[in-house]
């Protein structure tokens, strides 16, 4: 792009892009709320910048506003630049001084808008941030915003690229139609009609033509086809709804475009169909099983649902999915087990067998699955009675005829297996989607069981921070905007007069200081509403015995859920140290502000526990307080475990997080991925001094962020395990027309990836490196597949690369 383009052309851009439609999309919802939380301004916004107005694409902040004249617009200051327009006082700045926005109720003081250009060099809008108080910002700060802003751009250009494509296939639709000698070439079954009518009705259709395909799928030929009529072939097709789909096609020349599920003529089968009026007299009829796919993606779906009881009840969720996966693989029988050296021990099983019962260890050596241990693979097994089939020496005399199993891992490391089997021998060997299906099924089984696993220490350190909270003198209380305590240490039970910390946990504190309940619940609202933390808060109060004592307060909202706000309270009784306040104050600050900071980040239940941690450490240093032995150990055992849990839990909830998505597909053009996942790792690149090409790519349909992490993720790691002085980065890709894929290539010429360790790689935690230098957990990879699995393509390492490493991911076409 060598500038931007002149504003007639870039209005016309604009109005061609099909950006102007209102209809709202959460991405770029998603976008702006994740600016807004990165710069934490009150306000972000993804615009478009029309003719008369400055339109929205996101509004996060401004949600009483829906456009604003352009000549009263921020952004329209953006797109006349390319890169980002910043005003960190817009009563300083002479272009804005009497804006609107300024001088108006919305009090705009600082602005940084990045501009949003097409690779065509038409500014459409711009992503930017507002906030009601000047504000610095950094370089760092321009350099995140543009790259957001990059972000939005490949969403722009990717809706643009999807109006280009549909009208493209509609001319692809047209060709086809003319060349009925290439449809032989197709998996796709293709019949077109000529109506029958009787009485001015339409009441059947004559086959005109058809293709090869329909043989594989229905079992006639073209020659039983042509010169019959579609209910001569297929009378179920009579009541059935999709025979209205012809009728409907034929009289509105809609076409129509769905899947039908097929039970009727000895068929019993999912097809992808499409039905087109040709012209008055013709109509053609596409479809495609997808029988396979349907029971997979049906599989998955089903599994994904019961996610709610992995962590909480492991055992319903193994029962669960080894029934799911019993029926989508046409087996009888299921089997999830432990293995721990030559045992084997079932976990749950689904099925009536009196062989192997939940619990009851039997000799690894009698079972199929030594065959998945010794492989460390997915082992699919149609026949066992086949005379090439080598298996344990009790198989003969089992009930079983056919078998699949896969490995499950747990905390990276192989802990046991996952396996159905049949009374009956398969018809077939076991497709792809199979293997597929249950090495799914065995990695969703490994990831209950790791999360239960963390959840259960989780709760244990949580037991092991109450023990030393409650050796502090300090009264500690955490409750709700309620006034209700959420939790709270012995000092404060026994202040109180509570027998334990659990006895006033959950009850209001009105109950306990009924006269100070009105001044607690206006004060507790008072802190809400500013939204910063109040230190060293000095009072008096009456003692026990009537006396006048001292206390000092820190009061620290919790505000990571606006919906329900809550609370930190420290109170320490300061009466005997009134007389070196100045030394207590300084203590008091330091350990609100290091209490601040660290409720800055608390987001999740586990991060609660490691502020507690951390003040309590923090504390205990500034006062000189010696805990004993045991209490000194509980701390040091919640230390440790808490900066384990915090990154393992992290990165489960990132394997998680995909199943419980609905992710949207659509045309992608993997060029601007590629691109866009270069712009994430310039810094690496730069640091050494990597030489990064990137080729065309295909369009492939699929979601753009997913397929941006993959890609970034492939390029990050080419980064940290380079250790070669020129690293070189290439990123191509090739048509494989005889198997109807075409791959995506990531080359390096970096130490490469040792061939007994390529399929391990992607395994959750599986580290090829163990140098603790190099961050991350082990888990990128495992990621990269995940995304690669939902786009149904294949990632692997292609072992015939020996200059380096390459990885590939194989996309149907």
């Amino acid at each position: 792009m060598t500038g931007l383009s002149p504003e007639p052309v870039r209005l016309n851009a604009l109005q061609d892009s099909g950006l102007l439609d209102p209809t709202p999309d959460a991405r770029f919802e998603n976008i702006a709320a994740l600016a807004r939380g990165i710069f934490e301004t009150p306000i972000a916004l993804v615009t478009l910048v029309d003719h008369k107005e400055q339109i929205f694409k996101a509004n996060i902040g401004l949600e009483h506003i829906h456009a604003i004249p352009r000549e009263s617009a921020f952004c329209d200051h953006s797109i006349l630049q390319t890169r980002v327009l910043v005003v960190e006082d817009t009563l300083k700045d002479p272009r804005f001084q009497k804006n609107p926005l300024v001088t108006g109720e919305t009090h705009i003081r600082f602005y940084a808008g990045a501009p949003i250009i097409t690779s065509e060099g038409h500014a459409f809008g711009a992503l930017c941030v507002m906030d009601n108080e000047p504000r610095e910002f950094t370089s760092r700060d321009r350099q995140r915003l543009q790259s957001m802003a990059s972000i939005v751009q490949g969403m722009f250009e990717s809706q643009v690229a999807e109006s280009r494509a549909k009208k493209h296939r509609a001319e692809q639709r047209r060709a086809a139609k003319l060349h009925q000698v290439i449809l032989d070439s197709t998996d796709v079954g293709f019949m077109s009609f000529s109506p029958v009518h009787k009485d001015g009705e339409i009441v059947d259709f004559m086959i005109t033509a058809a293709n090869r395909a329909n043989e594989r799928i229905n079992g006639y030929t073209p020659a039983d086809l042509v010169g019959s009529t579609i209910l001569q072939c297929f009378p179920g097709l009579r009541d059935d709804p999709h025979f209205d789909d012809y009728l409907t096609v034929m009289e509105t020349g809609e076409s129509i475009h769905r899947e039908i599920h097929y039970t009727k003529d000895g068929l019993n089968d999912w097809f992808d169909g499409t039905f087109v009026r040709f012209d008055d007299n013709t109509l053609t009829v596409s479809f495609y099983p997808i029988t396979d796919r349907v029971t997979f993606q049906r599989t998955l779906e089903q599994i994904a649902s019961l996610a709610p009881v992995a962590a909480t009840n492991p055992s319903s969720y193994i029962r669960e999915s080894l029934e799911i996966g019993t029926k989508a693989l046409g087996m009888s029988h299921g089997f999830c087990a432990q293995i721990d050296g030559e045992n084997y021990t079932p976990r749950e099983v689904f099925g009536d067998t009196d062989m192997l019962q939940p619990g009851v260890t039997v000799p690894l050596n009698n079972m199929m699955c030594a065959l998945v241990v010794e492989s460390k693979n997915v082992v699919a097994i149609p026949d066992l009675n086949a005379p090439d089939i080598s298996v344990c020496a009790t198989s003969p005399n089992t009930m079983f005829k056919s078998f699949i199993g896969a490995p499950v891992y747990r905390g990276g490391h192989l802990d046991g297996a996952v396996s159905f089997a049949s009374g009956q021998t398969m018809p077939q060997q076991f497709q792809s989607w199979q293997k597929n299906l249950i090495s799914m099924i065995a990695l969703k089984i490994g990831n209950a069981l790791d999360l239960e696993a963390a959840f259960k220490r989780e709760r244990e350190q949580s037991e092991d921070l109450r023990a030393v909270l409650d050796h502090l003198p300090a009264r500690i209380w955490f409750k709700d905007n309620q006034n209700h305590v959420i939790r709270a240490n012995a000092a404060a039970a026994s202040y109180v007069k509570a027998s334990n910390t659990r006895e006033i946990e959950g009850q209001p504190l009105a109950r306990y200081f009924p006269e100070d309940a009105e001044n607690m619940q206006a004060a507790d609202n008072l802190t809400f509403a500013n939204g910063v933390a109040e230190r060293n808060i000095v009072a008096s109060f009456t003692g026990p015995l009537g006396e006048t004592r001292w206390k000092s307060s820190d009061r620290i909202p919790i505000l990571s859920d606006p919906e329900n706000p809550r609370l930190l309270v420290f109170v320490s009784d300061i009466t005997e140290q009134k007389q070196t306040e100045a030394e207590l104050a300084r203590l008091n600050q330091s350990l609100s502000e290091f209490a601040f900071v660290a409720a800055h980040d608390l987001q999740a239940p586990l991060r609660n526990s490691a502020l507690f941690a951390e003040l309590l450490r923090s504390e205990l240093d500034v006062q000189d307080i010696t805990l004993n032995e045991e209490a000194n150990s509980h701390l040091e055992e919640v230390e440790k475990g808490l900066a384990r849990m915090r990154e393992m839990v992290s990165d489960l909830y990132d394997l998680f997080r995909l199943d419980s998505q609905t992710i949207e597909l659509k045309p992608v053009d993997l060029t601007d991925v590629a691109l866009a996942a270069a712009d994430q790792v310039t810094s690496a690149l730069t640091e050494l001094d990597a030489k990064l090409t990137i080729e065309k790519l295909p369009i492939v349909n699929g979601n753009s962020s997913l397929l941006i992490q993959l890609f970034q993720n492939l390029l990050s790691n080419a980064c940290k395990y380079a250790e070669v002085e020129n690293l070189v980065i290439r990123v191509h890709a090739e048509t494989d027309i005889a198997e109807r894929k075409v791959r995506v290539f990531v080359d390096d010429n970096g130490q490469g990836i040792p061939r007994h360790a390529m399929r391990t790689v992607f395994e959750p935690f599986k580290r090829l490196h163990q140098n603790t230098d190099i961050p991350g957990a082990g888990v990128g990879l495992s990621l990269c597949r995940k995304i690669s699995n939902i786009h149904g393509a294949e990632l692997y390492v292609d072992s015939s690369y020996e200059d380096g490493a390459r990885f590939a991911m194989a996309f149907d076409f």
